[in-house]
Protein backbone atom coordinates (compact mmCIF):
# COMPACT_ATOMS: atom_id res chain seq x y z
CA UNK A 1 0.00 0.00 0.00
CA UNK A 2 2.78 2.37 0.95
CA UNK A 3 4.47 1.44 -2.27
CA UNK A 4 1.35 2.38 -4.24
CA UNK A 5 1.04 5.63 -2.28
CA UNK A 6 4.68 6.43 -3.01
CA UNK A 7 4.05 5.72 -6.66
CA UNK A 8 0.98 7.97 -6.71
CA UNK A 9 2.84 10.69 -4.79
CA UNK A 10 5.72 10.40 -7.20
CA UNK A 11 3.38 10.67 -10.13
CA UNK A 12 1.64 13.71 -8.62
CA UNK A 13 4.97 15.39 -7.97
CA UNK A 14 6.11 14.57 -11.45
CA UNK A 15 2.95 16.08 -12.90
CA UNK A 16 3.35 19.22 -10.76
CA UNK A 17 7.01 19.59 -11.71
CA UNK A 18 6.16 19.03 -15.36
CA UNK A 19 3.36 21.59 -15.13
CA UNK A 20 5.63 24.18 -13.50
CA UNK A 21 8.34 23.52 -16.06
CA UNK A 22 5.80 23.80 -18.87
CA UNK A 23 4.43 27.08 -17.57
CA UNK A 24 7.92 28.56 -17.27
CA UNK A 25 8.86 27.62 -20.80
CA UNK A 26 5.41 28.51 -22.13
CA UNK A 27 5.57 32.01 -20.70
CA UNK A 28 8.92 32.42 -22.35
CA UNK A 29 7.40 31.37 -25.65
CA UNK A 30 4.13 33.24 -25.57
CA UNK A 31 5.07 36.54 -23.97
CA UNK A 32 7.03 37.60 -27.05
CA UNK A 33 3.94 36.77 -29.11
CA UNK A 34 1.87 39.07 -26.92
CA UNK A 35 4.47 41.79 -27.23
CA UNK A 36 4.60 41.33 -30.99
CA UNK A 37 0.87 41.75 -31.20
CA UNK A 38 0.45 44.71 -28.88
CA UNK A 39 3.44 46.83 -29.89
CA UNK A 40 4.63 47.96 -33.31
CA UNK A 41 8.23 47.54 -34.40
CA UNK A 42 10.40 50.63 -34.47
CA UNK A 43 8.83 52.92 -37.03
CA UNK A 44 10.80 54.12 -39.98
CA UNK A 45 8.92 57.36 -40.43
CA UNK A 46 8.38 58.39 -44.05
CA UNK A 47 10.07 61.53 -45.31
CA UNK A 48 7.55 64.16 -46.38
CA UNK A 49 8.47 67.17 -48.51
CA UNK A 50 6.18 70.22 -48.51
CA UNK A 51 6.53 71.12 -52.19
CA UNK A 52 3.24 73.01 -52.45
CA UNK A 53 2.46 76.56 -51.37
CA UNK A 54 5.45 78.00 -53.24
CA UNK A 55 3.66 80.07 -55.86
CA UNK A 56 3.01 83.58 -54.62
CA UNK A 57 6.05 84.05 -52.36
CA UNK A 58 3.90 86.29 -50.15
CA UNK A 59 4.59 86.51 -46.40
CA UNK A 60 1.21 84.91 -45.58
CA UNK A 61 1.96 81.88 -47.76
CA UNK A 62 5.41 81.56 -46.27
CA UNK A 63 4.04 81.74 -42.70
CA UNK A 64 1.31 79.25 -43.57
CA UNK A 65 3.84 76.79 -44.96
CA UNK A 66 5.96 77.23 -41.83
CA UNK A 67 3.06 76.58 -39.43
CA UNK A 68 1.84 73.62 -41.48
CA UNK A 69 5.32 72.09 -41.48
CA UNK A 70 5.68 72.59 -37.72
CA UNK A 71 2.39 70.78 -37.04
CA UNK A 72 3.31 67.89 -39.31
CA UNK A 73 6.70 67.54 -37.63
CA UNK A 74 5.09 67.67 -34.19
CA UNK A 75 2.70 64.82 -35.06
CA UNK A 76 5.51 62.25 -34.98
CA UNK A 77 4.05 60.52 -38.06
CA UNK A 78 6.47 61.92 -40.62
CA UNK A 79 9.91 63.42 -40.96
CA UNK A 80 10.12 66.61 -42.99
CA UNK A 81 12.64 67.29 -45.72
CA UNK A 82 14.47 70.53 -44.86
CA UNK A 83 12.74 73.57 -46.34
CA UNK A 84 16.02 74.93 -47.70
CA UNK A 85 16.58 71.74 -49.69
CA UNK A 86 12.99 71.62 -50.92
CA UNK A 87 13.10 75.28 -51.96
CA UNK A 88 16.24 74.83 -54.04
CA UNK A 89 15.10 71.70 -55.83
CA UNK A 90 11.61 73.09 -56.53
CA UNK A 91 13.19 76.21 -58.02
CA UNK A 92 15.41 74.07 -60.22
CA UNK A 93 12.44 72.02 -61.43
CA UNK A 94 10.45 75.18 -62.17
CA UNK A 95 13.41 76.60 -64.11
CA UNK A 96 13.51 73.45 -66.24
CA UNK A 97 10.56 74.95 -68.10
CA UNK A 98 13.13 77.26 -69.67
CA UNK A 99 15.49 74.40 -70.58
CA UNK A 100 14.93 74.81 -74.31
CA UNK A 101 15.62 78.55 -74.18
CA UNK A 102 18.77 78.01 -72.13
CA UNK A 103 20.01 75.43 -74.58
CA UNK A 104 19.43 77.84 -77.47
CA UNK A 105 21.26 80.61 -75.59
CA UNK A 106 24.27 78.36 -74.92
CA UNK A 107 24.45 77.49 -78.61
CA UNK A 108 24.15 81.18 -79.55
CA UNK A 109 27.03 81.99 -77.20
CA UNK A 110 29.17 79.32 -78.86
CA UNK A 111 28.33 80.68 -82.29
CA UNK A 112 29.21 84.22 -81.21
CA UNK A 113 32.62 83.08 -79.92
CA UNK A 114 33.25 81.26 -83.20
CA UNK A 115 32.23 84.38 -85.12
CA UNK A 116 34.72 86.55 -83.23
CA UNK A 117 37.47 84.04 -83.95
CA UNK A 118 36.68 84.10 -87.69
CA UNK A 119 36.41 87.90 -87.60
CA UNK A 120 39.89 88.26 -86.06
CA UNK A 121 41.25 85.97 -88.79
CA UNK A 122 39.49 88.09 -91.46
CA UNK A 123 37.39 85.09 -92.51
CA UNK A 124 34.36 87.31 -92.97
CA UNK A 125 32.01 84.85 -94.68
CA UNK A 126 32.46 82.37 -91.87
CA UNK A 127 32.15 85.16 -89.31
CA UNK A 128 28.87 86.34 -90.87
CA UNK A 129 27.47 82.79 -90.78
CA UNK A 130 28.34 82.37 -87.08
CA UNK A 131 27.18 85.84 -86.06
CA UNK A 132 23.90 85.33 -87.90
CA UNK A 133 23.29 82.08 -85.99
CA UNK A 134 24.10 83.90 -82.75
CA UNK A 135 21.60 86.68 -83.52
CA UNK A 136 18.86 84.15 -84.29
CA UNK A 137 19.69 82.16 -81.14
CA UNK A 138 19.65 85.13 -78.77
CA UNK A 139 16.30 86.25 -80.17
CA UNK A 140 14.70 82.80 -80.02
CA UNK A 141 16.03 82.11 -76.53
CA UNK A 142 15.08 85.54 -75.18
CA UNK A 143 13.06 83.89 -72.36
CA UNK A 144 16.30 82.75 -70.69
CA UNK A 145 18.21 86.02 -71.11
CA UNK A 146 18.66 88.23 -68.06
CA UNK A 147 21.32 90.44 -69.62
CA UNK A 148 20.84 91.97 -73.07
CA UNK A 149 24.52 92.70 -73.68
CA UNK A 150 25.12 89.76 -76.02
CA UNK A 151 21.77 90.24 -77.70
CA UNK A 152 22.98 93.71 -78.66
CA UNK A 153 26.60 92.95 -79.44
CA UNK A 154 25.75 90.00 -81.71
CA UNK A 155 23.74 92.39 -83.90
CA UNK A 156 26.60 94.90 -83.86
CA UNK A 157 29.27 92.37 -84.88
CA UNK A 158 27.09 90.94 -87.63
CA UNK A 159 26.59 94.47 -88.96
CA UNK A 160 30.33 95.15 -88.78
CA UNK A 161 31.22 91.95 -90.67
CA UNK A 162 28.71 92.75 -93.41
CA UNK A 163 30.11 96.26 -93.75
CA UNK A 164 33.66 94.91 -94.11
CA UNK A 165 32.49 92.85 -97.10
CA UNK A 166 30.90 95.95 -98.63
CA UNK A 167 27.33 94.98 -97.74
CA UNK A 168 26.81 98.30 -96.03
CA UNK A 169 23.02 98.50 -96.23
CA UNK A 170 22.58 95.05 -94.70
CA UNK A 171 25.13 95.89 -92.01
CA UNK A 172 23.39 99.13 -91.12
CA UNK A 173 20.06 97.31 -90.75
CA UNK A 174 21.51 95.05 -88.08
CA UNK A 175 23.16 97.95 -86.26
CA UNK A 176 19.83 99.81 -86.36
CA UNK A 177 18.12 96.72 -84.90
CA UNK A 178 20.69 96.74 -82.11
CA UNK A 179 19.78 100.35 -81.29
CA UNK A 180 16.04 99.61 -81.34
CA UNK A 181 16.57 96.83 -78.77
CA UNK A 182 18.92 98.89 -76.60
CA UNK A 183 17.14 100.35 -73.55
CA UNK A 184 20.13 102.66 -73.05
CA UNK A 185 20.14 103.82 -76.67
CA UNK A 186 20.14 107.55 -75.90
CA UNK A 187 23.36 107.29 -73.84
CA UNK A 188 25.15 104.43 -75.60
CA UNK A 189 28.61 105.20 -76.95
CA UNK A 190 30.92 102.74 -78.69
CA UNK A 191 34.53 102.50 -77.49
CA UNK A 192 37.03 104.07 -79.89
CA UNK A 193 39.63 101.48 -78.90
CA UNK A 194 37.42 98.51 -79.76
CA UNK A 195 35.48 99.59 -82.85
CA UNK A 196 36.50 101.13 -86.20
CA UNK A 197 35.73 104.85 -86.71
CA UNK A 198 33.29 104.16 -89.55
CA UNK A 199 31.27 101.76 -87.36
CA UNK A 200 31.20 104.32 -84.52
CA UNK A 201 30.01 106.95 -86.99
CA UNK A 202 27.26 104.70 -88.38
CA UNK A 203 26.09 103.83 -84.87
CA UNK A 204 25.93 107.50 -83.89
CA UNK A 205 24.02 108.49 -87.03
CA UNK A 206 21.53 105.63 -86.73
CA UNK A 207 20.97 106.33 -83.04
CA UNK A 208 19.92 109.89 -83.87
CA UNK A 209 17.56 108.60 -86.57
CA UNK A 210 15.92 106.10 -84.19
CA UNK A 211 15.49 108.71 -81.45
CA UNK A 212 13.94 111.16 -83.92
CA UNK A 213 11.56 108.56 -85.39
CA UNK A 214 7.97 107.98 -84.13
CA UNK A 215 7.73 105.96 -80.95
CA UNK A 216 5.11 103.52 -79.81
CA UNK A 217 3.72 103.29 -76.29
CA UNK A 218 3.75 99.71 -75.03
CA UNK A 219 1.42 98.89 -72.13
CA UNK A 220 1.96 95.48 -70.53
CA UNK A 221 -0.76 94.45 -68.08
CA UNK A 222 -0.26 91.18 -66.25
CA UNK A 223 -1.70 88.78 -63.71
CA UNK A 224 -0.80 87.71 -61.10
CA UNK A 225 0.64 90.84 -59.56
CA UNK A 226 4.31 91.21 -58.71
CA UNK A 227 5.47 89.18 -61.70
CA UNK A 228 8.82 89.94 -63.31
CA UNK A 229 8.52 91.66 -66.67
CA UNK A 230 11.39 91.83 -69.15
CA UNK A 231 11.37 93.96 -72.28
CA UNK A 232 14.19 93.11 -74.66
CA UNK A 233 15.87 91.12 -71.85
CA UNK A 234 15.86 94.06 -69.42
CA UNK A 235 13.80 93.79 -66.24
CA UNK A 236 11.15 96.48 -65.73
CA UNK A 237 9.77 98.12 -62.61
CA UNK A 238 6.05 97.71 -61.94
CA UNK A 239 3.70 95.54 -59.88
CA UNK A 240 0.67 95.32 -62.15
CA UNK A 241 1.33 97.35 -65.30
CA UNK A 242 4.33 98.44 -67.34
CA UNK A 243 4.24 101.45 -69.67
CA UNK A 244 7.21 102.21 -71.93
CA UNK A 245 7.89 104.32 -75.02
CA UNK A 246 9.79 102.16 -77.51
CA UNK A 247 11.08 102.69 -81.02
CA UNK A 248 8.90 101.28 -83.78
CA UNK A 249 10.01 97.77 -84.70
CA UNK A 250 10.46 94.32 -83.18
CA UNK A 251 10.67 93.93 -79.43
CA UNK A 252 10.41 91.05 -76.98
CA UNK A 253 8.23 90.78 -73.88
CA UNK A 254 8.78 88.13 -71.22
CA UNK A 255 6.61 87.83 -68.09
CA UNK A 256 7.35 85.25 -65.42
CA UNK A 257 6.61 84.44 -61.81
CA UNK A 258 7.63 81.43 -59.80
CA UNK A 259 4.80 78.92 -59.78
CA UNK A 260 3.51 80.00 -63.20
CA UNK A 261 4.39 79.21 -66.78
CA UNK A 262 6.52 81.81 -68.49
CA UNK A 263 5.03 84.10 -71.15
CA UNK A 264 7.44 84.99 -73.96
CA UNK A 265 6.42 86.82 -77.12
CA UNK A 266 7.84 88.85 -79.98
CA UNK A 267 5.79 91.99 -80.59
CA UNK A 268 5.82 94.45 -83.47
CA UNK A 269 5.56 97.93 -82.00
CA UNK A 270 3.72 100.50 -84.12
CA UNK A 271 3.15 104.23 -83.56
CA UNK A 272 0.46 104.82 -80.95
CA UNK A 273 -0.58 102.55 -78.08
CA UNK A 274 0.38 98.89 -78.16
CA UNK A 275 -1.26 96.77 -75.45
CA UNK A 276 -0.05 93.41 -74.22
CA UNK A 277 -2.38 91.65 -71.76
CA UNK A 278 -0.81 88.70 -70.00
CA UNK A 279 -2.47 86.25 -67.62
CA UNK A 280 0.04 83.63 -66.61
CA UNK A 281 -1.05 80.01 -66.48
CA UNK A 282 -0.40 78.42 -63.13
CA UNK A 283 2.42 75.89 -63.06
CA UNK A 284 0.23 73.10 -61.77
CA UNK A 285 2.87 70.49 -61.01
CA UNK A 286 2.80 71.34 -57.29
CA UNK A 287 -0.93 72.06 -56.93
CA UNK A 288 -3.53 69.38 -56.02
CA UNK A 289 -4.55 67.00 -58.80
CA UNK A 290 -8.14 66.41 -59.84
CA UNK A 291 -9.10 62.85 -60.79
CA UNK A 292 -8.73 63.81 -64.47
CA UNK A 293 -5.25 65.26 -64.00
CA UNK A 294 -4.11 62.18 -62.13
CA UNK A 295 -4.18 60.27 -65.41
CA UNK A 296 -1.56 62.62 -66.90
CA UNK A 297 1.46 60.32 -67.03
CA UNK A 298 3.94 63.09 -67.83
CA UNK A 299 3.00 65.11 -64.76
CA UNK A 300 3.07 61.99 -62.59
CA UNK A 301 6.56 61.17 -63.86
CA UNK A 302 7.63 64.71 -62.99
CA UNK A 303 6.34 64.21 -59.45
CA UNK A 304 8.20 60.90 -59.17
CA UNK A 305 11.41 62.57 -60.31
CA UNK A 306 10.87 65.42 -57.84
CA UNK A 307 10.35 62.91 -55.04
CA UNK A 308 13.52 61.09 -56.05
CA UNK A 309 15.53 64.33 -56.11
CA UNK A 310 14.24 65.16 -52.63
CA UNK A 311 14.70 61.58 -51.32
CA UNK A 312 11.11 61.87 -50.09
CA UNK A 313 8.48 59.14 -49.68
CA UNK A 314 5.56 61.57 -49.77
CA UNK A 315 5.01 64.95 -51.44
CA UNK A 316 2.58 67.46 -49.99
CA UNK A 317 0.97 69.41 -52.83
CA UNK A 318 -0.90 72.62 -52.18
CA UNK A 319 -2.08 75.99 -53.41
CA UNK A 320 -3.71 79.17 -52.12
CA UNK A 321 -6.24 80.52 -54.62
CA UNK A 322 -8.02 83.83 -54.16
CA UNK A 323 -11.76 83.34 -54.78
CA UNK A 324 -13.07 86.80 -53.90
CA UNK A 325 -11.75 90.02 -52.42
CA UNK A 326 -10.42 89.15 -49.00
CA UNK A 327 -11.01 85.39 -49.20
CA UNK A 328 -8.97 82.45 -50.47
CA UNK A 329 -9.24 78.68 -50.75
CA UNK A 330 -6.41 76.57 -49.37
CA UNK A 331 -6.20 73.13 -50.95
CA UNK A 332 -3.83 70.27 -50.12
CA UNK A 333 -3.15 66.72 -51.28
CA UNK A 334 -0.60 63.98 -50.60
CA UNK A 335 1.22 61.97 -53.26
CA UNK A 336 2.86 58.67 -52.37
CA UNK A 337 6.07 58.11 -54.34
CA UNK A 338 6.08 54.32 -53.83
CA UNK A 339 2.46 53.53 -54.62
CA UNK A 340 2.00 56.45 -57.06
CA UNK A 341 -1.32 57.23 -55.39
CA UNK A 342 -2.93 60.60 -54.61
CA UNK A 343 -4.93 61.24 -51.47
CA UNK A 344 -8.28 62.98 -51.48
CA UNK A 345 -8.02 66.76 -51.88
CA UNK A 346 -8.66 68.75 -48.71
CA UNK A 347 -9.93 72.30 -49.25
CA UNK A 348 -10.69 75.10 -46.82
CA UNK A 349 -11.96 78.61 -47.53
CA UNK A 350 -10.58 81.28 -45.22
CA UNK A 351 -10.24 85.01 -44.96
CA UNK A 352 -6.91 86.20 -46.33
CA UNK A 353 -6.00 87.50 -42.88
CA UNK A 354 -6.40 83.97 -41.49
CA UNK A 355 -4.42 82.06 -44.13
CA UNK A 356 -1.30 81.61 -42.04
CA UNK A 357 -3.18 80.67 -38.85
CA UNK A 358 -5.13 77.87 -40.53
CA UNK A 359 -2.06 75.65 -40.87
CA UNK A 360 -2.78 73.71 -37.66
CA UNK A 361 -6.29 72.75 -38.76
CA UNK A 362 -5.14 71.73 -42.23
CA UNK A 363 -2.31 69.63 -40.79
CA UNK A 364 -4.87 67.48 -38.93
CA UNK A 365 -6.82 66.97 -42.15
CA UNK A 366 -3.67 65.95 -44.00
CA UNK A 367 -2.51 63.51 -41.33
CA UNK A 368 -5.86 61.73 -41.56
CA UNK A 369 -4.78 60.59 -45.04
CA UNK A 370 -1.80 58.65 -43.71
CA UNK A 371 -2.21 55.01 -42.72
CA UNK A 372 -0.59 53.47 -39.66
CA UNK A 373 2.15 52.10 -41.89
CA UNK A 374 3.08 55.54 -43.25
CA UNK A 375 1.39 55.11 -46.62
CA UNK A 376 -0.93 57.59 -48.30
CA UNK A 377 -4.60 56.65 -48.17
CA UNK A 378 -5.60 56.95 -51.81
CA UNK A 379 -8.64 59.03 -52.64
CA UNK A 380 -11.21 57.54 -55.01
CA UNK A 381 -13.90 60.14 -55.43
CA UNK A 382 -15.10 60.74 -51.87
CA UNK A 383 -13.94 57.35 -50.59
CA UNK A 384 -10.59 56.72 -48.96
CA UNK A 385 -8.70 53.44 -49.21
CA UNK A 386 -5.57 52.43 -47.36
CA UNK A 387 -2.58 50.93 -49.11
CA UNK A 388 -1.17 48.66 -46.39
CA UNK A 389 1.41 46.80 -48.42
CA UNK A 390 3.38 47.08 -51.61
CA UNK A 391 1.21 46.47 -54.65
CA UNK A 392 3.07 44.68 -57.39
CA UNK A 393 0.05 43.77 -59.53
CA UNK A 394 -2.89 45.84 -60.65
CA UNK A 395 -5.34 43.12 -59.63
CA UNK A 396 -4.06 42.94 -56.04
CA UNK A 397 -7.11 43.64 -53.86
CA UNK A 398 -7.12 46.89 -51.91
CA UNK A 399 -7.60 46.43 -48.18
CA UNK A 400 -9.77 49.10 -46.61
CA UNK A 401 -8.77 50.10 -43.09
CA UNK A 402 -12.37 50.31 -41.93
CA UNK A 403 -13.10 46.79 -43.27
CA UNK A 404 -10.27 45.20 -41.28
CA UNK A 405 -12.06 43.00 -38.71
CA UNK A 406 -10.75 42.60 -35.12
CA UNK A 407 -8.77 39.44 -34.38
CA UNK A 408 -10.98 36.42 -33.78
CA UNK A 409 -10.77 34.66 -30.40
CA UNK A 410 -8.65 31.83 -31.73
CA UNK A 411 -6.08 34.34 -33.00
CA UNK A 412 -5.53 36.11 -29.70
CA UNK A 413 -2.30 35.32 -27.86
CA UNK A 414 -3.88 34.70 -24.47
CA UNK A 415 -6.28 32.10 -25.93
CA UNK A 416 -3.37 29.94 -27.01
CA UNK A 417 -1.57 30.49 -23.70
CA UNK A 418 -4.60 29.34 -21.72
CA UNK A 419 -5.11 26.39 -24.02
CA UNK A 420 -1.49 25.40 -23.53
CA UNK A 421 -1.87 25.47 -19.73
CA UNK A 422 -4.97 23.28 -19.91
CA UNK A 423 -3.20 20.80 -22.16
CA UNK A 424 -0.11 20.51 -19.95
CA UNK A 425 0.16 16.80 -19.79
CA UNK A 426 -0.80 16.02 -23.35
CA UNK A 427 1.11 18.77 -25.19
CA UNK A 428 4.24 19.42 -23.15
CA UNK A 429 6.54 17.42 -25.35
CA UNK A 430 5.24 18.95 -28.61
CA UNK A 431 5.37 22.50 -27.29
CA UNK A 432 8.92 22.16 -26.05
CA UNK A 433 10.19 20.63 -29.23
CA UNK A 434 8.35 22.55 -31.97
CA UNK A 435 8.29 26.24 -32.92
CA UNK A 436 5.03 28.17 -32.66
CA UNK A 437 3.11 28.59 -35.91
CA UNK A 438 3.94 31.87 -37.64
CA UNK A 439 0.35 32.74 -38.48
CA UNK A 440 -0.23 33.76 -34.86
CA UNK A 441 2.23 36.65 -35.17
CA UNK A 442 0.88 40.03 -36.17
CA UNK A 443 3.48 41.47 -38.52
CA UNK A 444 3.42 45.04 -39.80
CA UNK A 445 4.54 45.39 -43.37
CA UNK A 446 6.53 48.62 -43.43
CA UNK A 447 9.11 48.58 -46.20
CA UNK A 448 9.87 52.30 -45.88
Amino acid sequence: MFKNQRVRSFRQCAIIVAALFFLETTVGVFVPIANAQTSLPDKKLPFLAVVGFRTSDTPSESFYRSELSAELEKSGKVRLTANMVTEQIVNDVWAEGQTTSKKIIREASTQFSEGKKFYSQLLMEDAITSFNKAVIGYREGIGALRDNRYLLISHLYLGMALMVLGRKKEGENFIREMIVLDSNRSNRRLSKTEFPPDVIKVHKTLTKQVLDSPMGMVVVSFKPLNANVYIDAVIQDGKEKITRNLPVGEHFVVVEKKGYRQFSKRILVKPGINTVDVELDQWELLSPYSEKRQSNLLEKESLLKLGSDLSANILLLGAVTQTSPGRSVISTQLFDIKTKRFSKIEAMEVANSNVQSSGKKMAKKILAHLSSTGKVIAGVGQRAVTIDKEISREDTPIIRERDRAPLMLHKKWWFWTALGVVAVGAGAFLVLNKKDPGYNLLTIDNPL
